[in-house]
């Protein structure tokens, strides 16, 4: 018997966790030859994709919660319409409209760093050249 902290979880790491998406895989999505030839056959496969988590070489978990083949065990030449390139290397598991938001901000911390860095040390020497202006202090004034 299992204890309640332990996870039961059984994903498959080494083939299609779903007949169909295999079967339409094998097949080059008969129903939807645009996805062949939008996706497949220009390299957007999922190995590609931002929510492409994977197990191996070749087989990975989909982590988009907009696809349909969400939380399926795909291989990294599968794909879909919900497809987010981000290349081959690492995936931050981020839409297109996330990656823009975050390099905006990114961009923006940036930019106000120097300003931050810049007023910190002003502020710094003003309050030295106080300290150095007033002088002793005249205490029989």
């Amino acid at each position: 018997m299992e204890s309640k902290n332990t996870n039961a979880n059984r994903i498959i790491t080494d083939r299609f966790s779903n007949p169909a998406s295999e079967a339409m895989y094998q097949a080059h999505w008969p129903n939807e030859p645009e996805i062949a030839e939008q996706f497949y056959g220009s390299g957007k496969q999922c190995g590609g994709c931002s929510f492409f988590a994977p197990f191996d070489e070749d087989w990975g978990l989909c982590c988009h919660p907009a696809s349909r083949h969400h939380l399926e065990t795909v291989f990294e030449h599968f794909t879909c319409p919900a497809y987010v390139d981000d290349g081959w290397d690492a995936h931050h598991f981020r839409t297109e409209a996330n990656r823009e938001a975050f390099e905006s901000i990114e961009k923006q911390y940036v930019a106000i760093c120097p300003m931050v860095s810049a007023s910190r040390t002003l502020m710094a020497r003003q309050a030295r050249f106080r300290v150095y202006c007033s002088g002793p202090t005249n205490q029989n004034a």
